[in-house]
């Protein structure tokens, strides 16, 4: 992105916050945005500070303290963090439950003819979705034509039918 006026019309400047968002973008060799990056990573920043304060102060009164402490600020974030990021399942308990499913030995398979696959319930073949297709409208026309002779008591008539999906 190389021209914020997008972001702040009127020729106004860069507040400081969004400074510091574009020089931490640049340093990770992000150049080139969208406009609305900034402002989004502005409310989220916002937003997760806001919120630690908050949680702080919350946890000192609970303490019956005036002041927020370091240990306050860190188990807020902590907190925090426990809201707004996941964090990746642990490694050991992931084997662990790894090894117990492939324990699990599959049913035999059918000796049937085709492919020798388990039951559907094991596979990942089978369809988990059905398709229905809308009823089919008829709609009737009828036009005159009007190059053929005609007399008084009789019309000629096409009819026409469409059928519309």
């Amino acid at each position: 992105m190389d021209n914020n006026e997008s972001l702040f019309p009127f020729g106004k400047s860069i507040p400081k916050d969004a400074q510091i968002i574009d020089a931490i973008l640049k340093e990770m060799n992000i150049l080139d945005y969208e406009d609305t990056v900034l402002s989004v990573l502005l409310e989220f920043t916002n937003r997760y500070i806001s919120g630690v304060i908050d949680d702080a102060q919350l946890l000192a009164n609970h303490s019956n303290k005036k002041i927020i402490d370091v240990p306050d600020v860190s188990l807020a974030i902590n907190q925090q963090s426990n809201r707004y990021f996941i964090t990746p399942p642990n490694k050991e308990i992931t084997s662990a439950m790894v090894k117990h499913k492939n324990s699990i030995p599959l049913p035999q398979i059918k000796s049937s003819a085709g492919l020798r696959l388990p039951p559907d319930r094991f596979c990942l073949t089978a369809g988990n979705y059905t398709l229905h297709s809308p009823p089919k409208k008829t709609r009737t026309i009828i036009r005159t034509i009007p190059s053929l002779p005609t007399t008084p008591s009789k019309t000629s008539a096409f009819i026409i039918y469409f059928c519309f999906q």
